[in-house]
């Protein structure tokens, strides 16, 4: 009979002998040391009265929370615009051919200025040719606003480049936004108004004093000077209703008012457009505006309806203007987004005017808008459509990770569950078409890898805590058992998938403290302690897990009965026989009798 000393690894009056153990343990493995463990949680294990207590988590719940970034603010009263102003409507004719001959034209702007002022100097007030003088300060007017302008849209072409520049890290600093100054063109404007009311070409002078008044007023922030341009516009429409300048002041007023967050006169002045300038060529982006209109009173059929005008107006009138096109087209995916389920109309549409290809585009935009809105029903839904129409696309790993998002932040565990659990028999390369159609795409397998070592961990981290606080607080093991095999079963699948993970090494030695301490499953948890020494002999749990393997092999023997055949010359099971092995209390230690 041999008797052998296993004491409490954590006391210090048995120490040698605990260390003794351990290395006759491992010399009998002979396995090579491998890397340095993970900083474990402090859990009791290899004593006699073996009580694991997981008091650190392996997963900061927290963690998937604080990784998202937080969404903006949104100013509940800020009007959406679009992407597309009168600007860039504008902008869409000023390319390299139009900028080459307004540089000419400017030339000869320069000498006509140049000339008229000096003939203004010498005549005075010109009260004895009133007609000429009017013409020659209207012209001087018109003239100083064309230069004015053309040099302002050079400059906002410049900033435009510059800007892309520094949003591309390519400029170090943000460059300076050029401001609109018709100053001079007002001066003469006021004094054909002012001095010859009768002039007959009164109307455009209105409108473009108006006009200058509205744009030089918004770029300085003179609000006194703004409603001057408001009064001379309004007063064009009132007075001279056959004006071919009617439908420039209604835009005029119709830009002013939108941008003021004035939206019942921004819809009354872009609908005249609408209804009673067909043929203008601002037609189609009054018809935009006023989607964009309809958008923010929360009419959002309206919107997707006019968006859609805009589109069909375009394609009719057969003029190049692609990029206002995308630009509607870009606009719709918003108002599809603020309609009930809206985006299986959404797909029809898009597919129809676009094809299949832009669609899919189109849909992952709305979708980001979902998440971005909060509205989680149709941006999981959506997402579970991407991933149910393209099953071996690259991004499913993308589109999952955003399903699982959105069930963190509703907090519903039930919810968490179902969609990891999803999500790991989606990326199990023993069943799934995605693994075996993405093995050459690194990026999204890597990112499928991290994923699941992260779900699985945060599942197994929840089950095991959660079992541990009902056992404290019922007193329990047989309450908190069906939390113990979830997260043991979670482990398990942790090692299976990623042996070779850096989390390998402790979730191995949680697997194998559950197996033993709460599910007896001592074969298993045998298995396991012996993993976790040959995962890295210097770890930190290294004596523990040595004595995890013998107290694994003790409680075996206690299950054994068994006796010697001499015949056979081996050992055969024998109901009928003592136990192999006996333990015996002696000095408050435990000691094993091997009979």
């Amino acid at each position: 009979m041999k008797r052998i000393c296993l004491s409490n690894a954590r006391n210090a009056s048995n120490r040698g002998c605990s260390a003794a153990a351990v290395a006759v343990l491992l010399a009998a493995f002979a396995v090579p040391a491998t890397s340095s463990a993970q900083t474990p949680a402090d859990v009791g294990v290899g004593s006699d009265t073996k009580k694991a207590e997981k008091k650190e988590s392996l997963f900061d719940e927290g963690n998937l929370k604080r990784d998202r970034k937080p969404k903006p603010k949104k100013d509940p009263n800020a009007v959406e615009k679009g992407e597309f102003d009168a600007e860039k409507f504008e902008q869409l004719s000023f390319d390299k051919r139009a900028q080459a001959l307004q540089a000419k034209k400017g030339q000869i702007r320069t000498k006509m200025i140049s000339e008229m002022e000096d003939f203004v100097a010498r005549k005075g007030g010109g009260a004895d040719e009133p007609e000429r003088m009017a013409s020659i300060y209207f012209r001087l007017a018109e003239t100083w606003w064309e230069e004015t302008h053309y040099q302002y849209l050079l400059m906002r072409a410049r900033y435009n480049e510059e800007y892309k520049a520094f949003e591309d890290g390519i400029r170090k600093t943000a460059p300076t936004e050029p401001v609109e100054n018709y100053q001079k063109s007002i001066n003469y404007y006021e004094k054909v108004l002012q001095q010859f009311p009768s002039y007959k070409r009164i109307d455009e002078v209105i409108y473009r004093l108006g006009k200058a008044a509205l744009s030089q007023g918004k770029a300085l922030g003179d609000k006194v000077l703004t409603n001057k341009g408001v009064q001379y516009l309004n007063q064009l429409i009132q007075k001279h209703q056959k004006s071919i300048y009617i439908a420039n002041s209604h835009l005029a007023l119709a830009e002013h008012f939108f941008d003021s967050n004035n939206l019942t006169l921004a819809k009354m002045n872009y609908e005249r457009i609408v209804q009673n300038f067909r043929t203008s060529n601002m037609f189609n982006y009054a018809l935009y505006k006023l989607g964009w209109v309809y958008f923010n009173l929360r009419e959002f059929e309206r919107a997707v309806e006019t968006f859609q005008s805009v589109v069909r107006e375009i394609d009719k009138s057969k003029a190049q203007q692609l990029e206002f096109k995308e630009q509607a087209l870009n606009d719709l995916v918003p108002a599809y987004a603020e309609l009930e389920r809206g985006w299986p109309a959404a797909k029809d549409y898009f597919t129809k005017v676009e094809g299949e290809k832009k669609m899919w585009k189109r849909l992952e935009r709305l979708a980001s808008i979902y998440v971005a809105n909060d509205k989680q029903d149709l941006a999981i839904e959506l997402h579970g459509h991407f991933i149910q129409e393209k099953p071996t696309d690259a991004r499913c790993i993308d589109w999952w990770e955003t399903i699982v998002d959105i069930y963190m932040s509703l907090e519903k565990f039930e919810d968490i569950e179902a969609a990891i659990r999803q999500f790991l028999a989606f990326t199990d390369e023993r069943t799934s078409p995605w693994v075996s159609s993405n093995k050459n795409s690194a990026e999204a397998v890597d990112k499928a890898r991290r994923l699941g070592e992260t779900y699985l961990i945060y599942m197994s981290n929840h089950f095991h805590q959660s079992a541990q606080k009902i056992e404290d607080e019922t007193k329990s093991l047989d309450a908190a058992r069906p939390y113990y095999v979830k997260a043991a079963n979670d482990y398990a699948e942790f090692v299976r998938r990623y042996p070779n993970s850096k989390k390998a090494y402790i979730v191995n030695f949680y697997y194998a403290e559950i197996l033993y301490m709460q599910l007896k499953d001592y074969a298993k948890a045998r298995t396991q302690y012996k993993r976790v020494i040959e995962l890295d002999q210097q770890g930190e749990y290294l004596e523990d897990a040595a004595l995890g393997v013998i107290y694994s092999v003790e409680e075996l023997l206690k299950q054994t009965h068994a006796r010697y055949d001499y015949d056979k010359k081996a050992w055969v099971d024998d109901p009928t026989a003592p136990a192999l092995v006996v333990v015996e209390t002696s000095d408050g230690g435990s000691r094993i009798k091997i009979t």
